[in-house]
């Protein structure tokens, strides 16, 4: 059975669908923004078919090992390492693809950590523990993963060597002994360039995701999408439709933004955004016809 690979399912089927398509004049001059379905920018390969799911995390726990003596110039363990604990902060926005119950990748996002055991943080970390972010970085960085400051995007660590496992039951994204590298900007902030990409640990990511959009594909094109509501917070109940003030979708990010070649019409310069949106606040899954870009629930 056909089906895709990380790279392309990531760049051609991760636009969601959620959105109104719409061209729209803003408050800026000769800038119009046209938001683009996945409906017109999934069209991947013409015998891709399948069931695609978008999943966001909903909780997670993460684990850091780092041998902070390589910091102080001792040898690679000379000092036993310090075992870091974070969960995931609630607005966290980090997704995943899974097409047919295989995961396919995670999209570019971060998960917002939140330190369990901040008094063991080397000082080099403490400044930044408050924002400190597992981030999902662009599809043509070096690396797939990073730990950086969510508010400054200085990166103290790359990430490499990790295999990434998702179970379909249970919704589970594990993501396992990834090697903590030492970034060349960090390790100039603590004066020890020689430390730049070295190893000085291991991150894992356990991860429950909750799926916020589910795609039927044929032959390359999306024929029906259905995003589903949000988890209620504390495991209650969500509100009835109508009932609560408030959108019905939300975009929670814009992982890409492009300018066509030409697309200057008239004064106006076009700018293609993918959106990654949600169904918060319903209590039914929002159903969209993407030949026709609209709602249709």
């Amino acid at each position: 059975m056909p089906v895709f690979t990380p790279r392309q399912s990531q760049r051609n089927l991760s636009t969601p669908i959620m959105l109104l398509k719409t061209f729209v004049s803003v408050a800026l001059p000769l800038v119009a923004i046209s938001f683009i379905s996945s409906a017109d920018s999934a069209r991947a390969s013409e015998d891709v078919n399948g069931t695609l799911e978008k999943l966001i995390v909903a909780n997670s726990k993460v684990l850091m090992n780092i041998d902070l003596g390589q910091f102080s110039g001792k040898p690679s363990g000379a000092v036993k390492p310090t075992r870091l604990e974070f969960s995931s902060a609630a607005d966290s926005f980090f997704t995943i693809l899974v097409q047919d119950k295989v995961l396919r990748g995670a999209l570019p996002g971060s998960l917002d950590l939140v330190a369990r055991n901040p008094e063991f943080l080397p000082a080099s970390l403490r400044a930044s523990v408050s924002q400190l972010a597992f981030e999902r970085v662009a599809f043509d960085a070096a690396y797939e993963f990073a730990v950086r400051d969510s508010k400054t995007g200085f990166v103290f660590f790359n990430v490499e060597g990790h295999t990434s496992d998702y179970d379909s039951n249970k919704h589970i994204l594990n993501i396992r002994d990834g090697r903590l590298l030492v970034s060349n900007e960090f390790a100039k902030s603590l004066g020890r360039l020689s430390l730049a990409g070295s190893t000085v640990g291991k991150i894992s990511v356990l991860a429950t995701m909750y799926p916020i959009e589910i795609d039927t594909v044929v032959n390359g094109s999306v024929q029906s999408a259905v995003m589903k509501p949000l988890p209620a917070a504390n495991g209650g109940s969500q509100p009835d439709a109508g009932t609560t003030p408030g959108p019905d979708v939300i975009v929670g990010d814009i992982p890409t933004v492009s300018h066509p070649s030409g697309a200057v019409v008239g004064g106006f310069v076009g700018i293609g955004i993918a959106t990654t949106s949600c169904n918060p606040l319903e209590s039914f899954p929002a159903q969209w016809d993407p030949k026709l870009g609209i709602h249709v629930t």
